[in-house]
């Protein structure tokens, strides 16, 4: 493989593997298994789409030709990158204030109560008001900033990575916080990823990765706040947390083992990992259930794209949702693949996603011709890809805002400055 593709290549496919051997044998560290456990399908399934998509990937990156320096493509100037800094970071923070003071004083949501009361308070309550439209269209830029964080964080000064930084923290954190869920954080976790690994070769003294100390304190906040979560949902329903990982396991098409039932005593920790562990890889539980279904009602592949297509006002109605939506448990991509198409259509589709992921390769290889539209484009296909063994990524709603985010402030910069944002720096920022 490394004679095939170049190292920033590598490292991509080298995560996409990882993303699916930790998706695999993570479930095998939780005493907890699916209600029907077909391993060998499982195994099967996720070895076909993984060998599928890298076949047609490193197919399609050695056959297109490495896109070439256009005279017209420009870098990103000094006080481009500021601009970019203070929009994407001042307007996620401005965003997560307004949404907070629709939901606590126009709304009166009650957060006392718990994260997970007031998720359900804000889902009984009526539409936002204008506030929170704007709120909510202003807050996925503190993923912009992340990815600006991670990408320029040699280049920034130490007010813009503070700014940047407090950005996105308190967006994913604060939204996350506000809707009582936890999709932001992995959301902004594999941001953090597509950025490191679009980031520019070299050893620049200011390296946002070298020192890993920076991040622990931000990974251990994670941690607490889905267990958090989770202890809400406990206190939320009157048990305790040992009580609500049972349960939670068979909401997600999981069972838990005889070892659990009667001689598991562990702590409420111990409880915590375990239901995480299970609602992060659930997919592919649900995914080896589908292979014991007789029918295989609704739709999977198409089903969110129906969906905005139907709020487009293009179709009717939205296509039926998939066999496992009324517990509101979800399916790995190849998963999804297989409940609409069988067999034959994991193996067309990976062909696609294969095909997706050799173009987006291609551009990360040629990371001078890299502007908005193309880099609203790669990350779209690295969480495709990343995702791949929790669930199809664009079943996400709020990753279309995400890329709506990237899009706008491409259109911005090319209005602003005659181009788009870029990978490439003109010159750098002064400390």
């Amino acid at each position: 493989m490394s004679r095939l593709v170049n190292i920033k290549a590598r490292k991509v496919i080298l995560f996409f593997l990882l993303s699916h051997a930790l998706a695999y044998f993570a479930l095998f560290l939780i005493p907890a298994y699916s209600v029907e456990p077909n391993l060998e399908f499982l195994l099967l399934l996720n070895t076909v789409f993984v060998s599928v998509v890298l076949m047609s990937a490193v197919l399609t990156y050695k056959l297109l030709p490495l896109p070439t320096s256009s005279t017209s493509f420009k870098g990103m100037s000094a006080s481009q990158l500021k601009f970019n800094v203070g929009f994407s970071s001042l307007g996620a923070l401005l965003g997560i204030s307004l949404v907070f003071y629709d939901r606590v004083f126009l709304r009166g949501i009650d957060y006392s109560l718990g994260l997970r009361h007031a998720r359900y308070q804000w889902l009984a309550s009526e539409g936002g008001s204008l506030v929170s439209v704007i709120g909510n269209l202003l807050i996925p830029f503190c993923y912009v900033s992340i990815f600006f964080l991670v990408v320029h964080y040699s280049r920034l000064s130490r007010f813009a990575t503070l700014l940047l930084f407090s950005s996105a923290f308190f967006g994913v954190f604060g939204h996350a916080a506000l809707n009582g869920g936890r999709s932001n954080v992995l959301l902004a976790l594999v941001m953090g990823l597509s950025a490191y690994l679009l980031r520019r070769q070299g050893a620049p003294k200011r390296l946002f990765f070298a020192n890993y100390y920076k991040l622990l304190p931000v990974g251990l906040f994670a941690i607490f706040y889905v267990a958090s979560i989770i202890k809400s949902s406990a206190v939320m329903g009157g048990v305790d947390v040992e009580t609500l990982t049972i349960l939670g396991v068979e909401s997600l098409y999981g069972q838990v083992s005889d070892y659990f039932k009667s001689r598991l005593e562990g702590s409420e920790y111990l409880y915590l990992m375990i239901y995480g562990i299970a609602y992060l890889y659930h997919g592919q539980w649900t995914a080896q259930v589908t292979y014991s279904l007789p029918v295989r009602d609704g739709s999977y592949t198409f089903y969110p794209f129906s969906v905005i297509l139907n709020e487009l006002g293009l179709i009717d109605a939205p296509l039926q949702a998939g066999f496992f939506s009324d517990t509101g448990a979800f399916i790995s991509l190849p998963g999804a693949f297989y409940y609409d198409f069988g067999f034959m259509g994991v193996v067309v589709l990976s062909l696609v996603v294969g095909w997706l992921l050799g173009l987006t390769l291609r551009m990360i290889c040629a990371d001078r011709n890299i502007g908005g539209g193309r880099l609203a484009f790669i990350i779209y296909v690295l969480y495709l890809v990343l995702l791949s063994p929790i669930l199809p990524a664009y079943g996400l709603s709020y990753l279309n805002f995400i890329i709506f985010a990237f899009a706008i402030l491409g259109v911005l910069n090319a209005f602003l400055y005659r181009r788009s944002f870029s990978l490439v720096l003109l010159e750098n920022l002064k400390n």
